[in-house]
């Protein structure tokens, strides 16, 4: 019957562990939401790079400009030009019409000739004679002229305000260059704000886990000495508690392994993050100097001084070590006559950090946040 009672016993502490395994994990993960967490630098860093793309697309527009206004700037003054000029060769050859020096042969007017020789020559040699033409005559032989004159006037009544509007809009990029630039590193300051709270959280919830793990080694050894120390129980009954203490120290001893590691991998993602920034913030810095015509927003000096790659850092230098509690555990299990009937041994306390794991290589997104 105490046999029995004993089996149960053993089998009711480690089911109750378990319990503990689960309430544990539960109840340290509500305290610190690092899913939250990890939500809020994807957001931010999302926001930035939003705004690489909003800068590489203004980017364009200006260079776009730049390209007009060279067109334009080339053609409106061929065109101030080429009007009064059109107009002039028009009026003349109207004139002439109406006063009739109009060749039959090769119906041309005298300007049209070309100025070879004299209009009267010109008469002689072809064996034509002096046309007068009527109105609607007139009207027909004057109307490409027209045409070609009012497809000019059309062409400079539109491009010019276009050339104006664009040339106005392309001294503000670098204006808004700036601008748009100052949202960008309020961003990356953002991005860097939440890694570090994010990190923060980390350790604060690791440290949280440990401290509750600390105090289940504690309890259960405090249950292991009071079986030990009970004539009432059996080998197998101390066995059990051992066993159920034993599971909480190499738990922790986990716990902590995963928690040195922590500040690894953050720093490895964080400096993903400043090297994307950084080349995006370095390619601005180039764009708003070549387009920039106000000397405010172009100058090398004010851009180094405004722009200048920022110096992002994690703050926090966690350290971790096992509760000296468990570590006076661990080294009175040495002394303990009983043995657990679990092949796992219990590893002596680590120097210092060991064996975390390699985080995946980070996929640059420099040449994602090039500016076309």
């Amino acid at each position: 019957m105490d046999k029995q009672f004993n089996e149960r016993k053993c089998l009711f502490v480690i089911s109750f562990t378990l319990l503990g395994f689960v309430f544990l994990f539960s109840s340290s993960a509500a305290a610190v939401d690092l899913q939250a967490d990890q939500q809020n630098v994807s957001n931010a860093r999302s926001t930035w790079q939003r705004t690489v793309e909003v800068i590489s697309n203004r980017i364009q527009t200006c260079k776009g400009y730049e390209a007009n206004i060279k067109t334009w700037g080339q053609r409106i003054p061929y065109l101030q030009q080429e009007i009064p000029r059109k107009q002039i060769e028009r009026d003349t050859i109207y004139d002439e019409l109406m006063r009739g020096l109009y060749c039959s042969q090769c119906s041309r007017s005298a300007t049209e000739l070309g100025g070879m020789v004299s209009f009267q020559a010109h008469l002689v040699e072809v064996k034509g004679v002096q046309k007068r033409l009527s109105p609607q005559e007139i009207a027909q032989k004057i109307a490409p002229y027209d045409n070609a004159l009012d497809a000019l006037k059309r062409e400079y009544a539109d491009i010019q305000p276009k050339y104006a509007a664009q040339k106005s809009a392309r001294e503000a990029c670098g204006g808004a260059l700036w601008q748009l630039g100052m949202q960008l590193l309020n961003e990356g300051r953002d991005e860097e704000w939440w890694r570090n709270r994010y990190l923060d959280d980390t350790i604060v919830s690791y440290r949280e886990k440990m401290g509750d793990m600390e105090r289940e080694v504690n309890r259960t050894h405090q249950d292991y000495q009071a079986a030990a120390n009970d004539p009432s129980s059996n080998q197998m009954m101390v066995a059990s508690y051992q066993e159920v203490r034993d599971s909480w120290i190499r738990k922790i001893q986990g716990v902590l392994s995963e928690a040195q590691c922590q500040p690894q991998l953050h720093q490895s993602e964080f400096n993903t993050f400043v090297n994307e920034f950084q080349a995006a913030l370095s390619r601005l810095r180039i764009e708003i100097r070549v387009l920039s015509e106000d000397p405010q927003y172009g100058s090398d000096s004010h851009l180094e001084n405004v722009f200048d790659c920022p110096i992002f850092k994690l703050q926090s230098e966690p350290f971790f070590e096992l509760p000296q509690s468990v570590l006076t555990v661990i080294n009175a299990r040495s002394f303990e006559q009983t043995r657990d009937f679990s092949s796992q041994q219990i590893d002596p306390p680590a120097d210092g950090l060991t064996a975390c794991p390699v985080p995946p290589k980070a996929r640059s997104g420099v040449h994602r946040f090039k500016f076309r």
